[in-house]
C-alpha cells in the first residue's frame, strides 16, 4: 500500500523494487463504506413486510464480482436486497455475513455491469428493529438515495 502520512495529501510518487516485479492488484478491503441507521421514520421495506429500510444507489466499476456487507453492530439482525435498474430483484440474504461478532450479518455477492445502476435495500429481519449499521462494497459507487418506489 503506497500512501501519505497526512489526510487530504495527494500527488505523485515512484515506487521501486530491487528483487521481484510490482503487480497492481485490487484492494481486498472494501471501497465505500457507508455508516446508516434504521429509524422509525424511514420508508417502509419493499422487500419485507413491516420492516423499515433505507436505499443505496450502486453504480457498476467493470465487470466485477462485488460483496455487499449489511454489518448491523446493534444487534438487530440485518436483511438486504439488491435489485436492478428496473427494481427487478436480484439477490437477497439474511445471515450469511455473519461472524462471531455479528451474526446477523448480510452478505451478498454479485457480478456487477460496467456503468450499469442497482438499488441496495438494507432492512432489518423483523418489524420496529432500529439502530445503527455500516454497509460496504469491495467495487462500484454507492451513494444513499431516497426509496425509488
Amino acid at each position: 500500500e503506497a500512501t501519505s502520512n497526512a489526510s487530504g495529501v495527494a500527488g505523485a510518487y515512484t515506487l521501486a523494487v530491487s528483487n521481484g516485479a510490482l503487480t497492481t492488484i485490487v484492494p481486498p478491503w472494501p471501497r465505500s463504506t457507508l455508516n446508516g441507521s434504521l429509524a422509525g421514520s424511514d420508508a417502509l421495506s419493499h422487500g419485507r413486510s413491516g420492516p423499515r429500510a433505507d436505499y443505496y444507489q450502486l453504480t457498476g466499476d467493470g465487470s466485477t464480482t462485488i460483496t455487499l456487507n449489511g454489518s448491523y453492530p446493534t444487534g438487530f439482525d440485518a436483511y438486504m436486497y439488491l435489485y436492478d435498474s428496473n427494481l427487478q430483484p436480484l439477490a437477497a440474504d439474511d445471515d450469511s455475513g455473519g461472524n462471531g461478532s455479528d451474526p446477523g450479518a448480510s452478505r451478498i455477492t454479485y457480478t456487477l455491469q460496467s456503468g450499469q445502476t442497482y438499488y441496495v435495500e438494507a432492512t432489518s429481519n423483523g418489524a420496529g428493529a432500529t439502530g445503527g449499521y455500516t454497509l460496504s462494497v469491495s467495487d462500484g459507487a454507492l451513494a444513499a438515495v431516497a426509496s425509488p418506489w
